[in-house]
């Protein structure tokens, strides 16, 4: 089954920034449904291979793949400025060597700004929305 235009603009804002909810929402799809609605679109197997398939596409157009910038970011962070001083004899700029171990730690799941819990029922999340806006509004 092909994808819809709003499917198929789900997956292009989905690799931006793997993130279901905002890729739902700049795809078009209402922000109060937008994190059922992301969620439900990675369930999809068609939604899935394009995002796969998408994904090959960028790589094989810059040449980039995730296991170079992976090493690259290893590189800078792990890098010491004096054996360059003193192998070369240069002063070089240093790269931000703290982004480029939050970056790393990121890729690994060392570092995470929201937990992430797969396998839910999107009804029950709802519930437990709900739940916690009944709790903040005192409901």
């Amino acid at each position: 089954m092909a994808l819809s235009l709003k499917q198929e603009r789900f997956v292009v804002e989905y690799l931006v920034d793997l993130n279901a909810t905002a890729a739902a929402i700049r795809a078009g799809y209402s922000e109060r449904t937008a994190a059922q609605k992301g969620y439900g679109l990675l369930q999809m197997p068609e939604v899935q291979e394009a995002i796969t398939s998408e994904n090959g596409d960028r790589q094989k157009r810059t040449k980039v793949t995730a296991d170079q910038v992976v090493s690259e970011l290893a590189s800078i962070a792990f890098a010491k400025a004096d054996e360059y001083y003193r192998d070369f004899g240069l002063e070089l700029k240093v790269s931000d060597k703290t982004k480029a171990l939050e970056l790393l730690g990121k890729h690994f799941g060392t570092f995470t700004d929201k937990i992430a819990i797969s396998g839910i029922d999107p009804k029950a999340v709802e519930e437990v929305e709900a739940l916690i806006r009944d709790t903040e509004t005192g409901g």
